[in-house]
């Protein structure tokens, strides 16, 4: 079942948009007790097996410890050139705020592309 939506904008950041299906589940499923990553990764399951993929940050030398969302995939074997293809999305605020929190009250959050 596809629970969001994933546009780019103008400026080249990720929209994540809950679908009217997605606003039920994430009201049915979020909890401020339960682990973000884990409730994102499966409410963004549809988009994570239809393009999108989730980067260890560790892969890309990424001085962050939040999820990364790329439209290509990137592991420890992919090269310098093969990356300047892909694009990398990360939430700017993830030590202060909690991006499920901001979708679940927004219905949308912002997640900026990597310059790199």
């Amino acid at each position: 079942m596809k629970y969001t939506t994933f546009d780019i904008d103008q400026s080249g950041n990720m929209v994540i948009t809950l679908t009217p299906e997605g606003r039920e589940w994430l009201t049915e499923n979020y909890s401020e007790d339960k682990n973000d990553e884990d409730i994102f990764i499966e409410l963004n399951e549809y988009q994570l097996c239809n393009g999108f993929n989730l980067v260890n940050p560790e892969d890309i030398g990424a001085l962050t410890s939040s999820l990364l969302i790329a439209d290509g995939w990137i592991n420890e074997e992919t090269t310098s050139e093969q990356a300047q293809h892909i694009n990398v999305w990360y939430y700017n605020y993830y030590a202060i705020y909690s991006y499920l929190h901001d979708l679940n009250r927004q219905g949308y959050v912002i997640w900026n592309r990597a310059q790199y």
